[in-house]
């Protein structure tokens, strides 16, 4: 688990969604740079954090970033909480200082 203090740790820059989801996905790879999963049978493991920048047709640079991220076997019978919360943690590393930094 990357424990987070949301006051303290998500650089005050990051003020829309399209920013925080680029934090996350650099973060989470930053943090778990190897960790691979097979997702689909007799195929290759896919990092569970994945990121890339490209140019695309238009010239612009986009972020790409692709997560994999277990969900709770329950998450379909549980309507209590919303489906975020049923989000399982890749292990137990920490959010390197410069994430959480401006």
């Amino acid at each position: 688990m990357t424990q987070i203090n949301i006051a303290t740790d998500i650089p005050s820059q990051i003020n829309t969604l399209e920013r925080l989801a680029m934090w996350s996905c650099m973060a989470l790879r930053r943090v778990n740079p190897t960790l691979a999963v097979t997702e689909i049978a007799n195929q290759t493991a896919e990092k569970v954090a994945q990121t890339a920048l490209v140019q695309a047709d238009d010239g612009k640079i986009r972020f790409i970033g692709r997560l994999s991220i277990e969900v709770a076997a329950d998450y379909a019978e549980d309507n209590q909480y919303k489906l975020w919360t049923k989000a399982l943690e890749f292990g137990n590393t920490q959010l390197p200082a410069a994430y959480k930094t401006n």
